[in-house]
């Protein structure tokens, strides 16, 4: 009997001791919004705020640590609907078919809308041609229009694009071919930069590629980049003026071609991707926005222009 109670005792201190010690159970979330480490997925035409705006996190908050992975548009959706990324920055919301994909799975995901960016057409330095009509334009992506000698250059038309599957192919079919297919006399490169090498290396190319790549002119990196090209300005529909893909055209919508920088989470609680979220949104985080030369949400805008001469 003494035996019994004994074990008995033992049994209790024991289920208190457990009882307050803390438990890392199958599911337990090991990270807050400013500390842990997660994984999340990125349009590669967003990098460079990607990049910027998580070295400042971790800056911040050196307890916190993200695994970025640069990848196709399409690529950063099967990562979130995989659970392989918690959350995704690309330049489009959820469509109906994955809302209810979420909806089945009992996720509300987050949609947030972090900045305004342009998509950019360049040429090389030497192509005499600085300005397209957005008629023209549509001509050249969906292969109408194969050769530069009839808006005033020389030679064939080639069209570069970062990759296949990126958000940028799927805006020009979408906003400006207006659901037409591209034409034959359409490349594709792996990442934005080998777009803006391309372009440099041959005179008859036109690459597309994001505005944030060549927008923040006081960055040396971006100031490499513009070096050797042309950034195309797009006249209005009644040709009178012609804009650049630069803050203040983005914000009045002049120029005609920008996309919104989404951030998109299927976090169920407070935790890290929340935490970037936040902090993306916030002054700090739109003030970078601002200083890549991107549209913020709510921070003043400054008119950015490039010199190509």
């Amino acid at each position: 009997m003494i035996r019994t109670k004994k074990w008995l005792y033992f049994v209790i201190i024991l289920l208190i001791w457990m009882s307050c010690t803390p438990k890392k159970q199958v599911g337990t979330h090991l990270d807050t919004p400013t500390t842990g480490t997660i994984t999340i997925a990125a349009d590669e035409s967003l990098r460079m705020l990607v990049e910027a705006e998580t070295k400042a996190f971790e800056n911040a908050y050196p307890k916190a640590k993200f695994n970025v992975l640069y990848v196709t548009e399409a690529e950063a959706f099967n990562l979130l609907a995989t659970d392989s990324a918690r959350m995704i920055v690309v330049t489009r919301k959820f469509n109906e078919q994955e809302k209810e994909m979420y909806k089945g799975k009992k996720i509300s995901p987050d949609e947030v809308k972090v900045a305004r960016d342009g998509l950019a057409f360049i040429t090389h330095q030497s192509n005499p041609v600085t300005k397209l009509a957005q008629a023209k334009l549509q001509e050249i992506l969906s292969g109408k229009l194969t050769s530069w000698n009839a808006l005033g250059g020389n030679g064939a038309i080639t069209v570069v694009f970062d990759n296949k599957n990126s958000g940028t192919v799927r805006y020009c079919q979408d906003s400006i071919l207006k659901g037409a297919k591209i034409g034959t006399n359409v490349s594709a490169a792996n990442t934005n930069p080998e777009v803006i090498d391309y372009v440099k290396q041959n005179a008859g190319a036109i690459g597309v590629i994001g505005a944030g790549w060549i927008s923040n002119n006081t960055d040396p990196t971006t100031q490499k980049f513009t070096e050797g090209i042309h950034v195309l300005e797009i006249e209005d529909v009644y040709g009178e003026k012609k804009f650049g893909p630069y803050q203040y055209y983005l914000a009045t919508g002049e120029y005609p071609y920008y996309r919104d920088v989404m951030m998109l989470s299927t976090e169920t609680f407070s935790g890290l991707a929340t935490g970037f979220i936040n902090y993306t949104s916030s002054d700090v985080g739109q003030t970078i926005v601002n200083k890549l030369g991107l549209l913020p949400v709510t921070a003043p805008i400054r008119t950015v222009s490039i010199n190509n001469e």
